[in-house]
């Protein structure tokens, strides 16, 4: 083996050494970072937007968040009478839209919904059992 530590090598372990390591670690400028592997990722994402594709600045959404804005999305589609609003109450007509929306991936729809937001400017979409389209854009596939 290389020259590594004893315990690497598989021997005992040297708590003395393994003190002052982290005693370093503690004492480095900016100290010793410990975090969730999500916050982790955000922070890989946010020093390195470009690399990841993600926009420079971003924010990630919390389960809060996500809910006030899925809230404001359907009232605002209820409100212009979208189309994909007959879908969602065809789909989910129960107290629980919220949670049936936040389950919602690109993979659950039959034509993926268009950058500009517009759920049904595609026209209707083919359902996945074959039968005639329901509405526009949305369809909960089969898993």
């Amino acid at each position: 083996m290389p020259n590594w530590p004893s315990w690497a090598r598989g021997g005992d372990p040297d708590l003395p050494a393994a003190r002052r390591l982290f005693a370093r670690a503690i004492e480095t400028p900016g100290g010793l970072k410990v975090q969730t592997i999500h916050s982790f990722c955000a922070a890989v994402l946010r020093r390195f937007p470009l690399e990841a594709g993600v926009p420079m600045g971003f924010a990630e959404l919390d389960d809060r968040s996500a809910r006030a804005m899925r809230a404001e999305i359907i009232e605002a589609m209820a409100e212009e009478s979208h189309p994909a609003i007959a879908d969602l109450t065809r789909l989910q007509g129960g107290d629980d839209l919220d949670g049936f929306l936040a389950g919602l991936s690109l993979a659950d729809y039959a034509d993926a919904p268009d950058a500009g937001g517009d759920l049904g400017r595609a026209g209707p979409a083919p359902r996945p059992d074959g039968g005639q389209p329901a509405g526009r854009g949305l369809h909960r596939r089969r898993r």
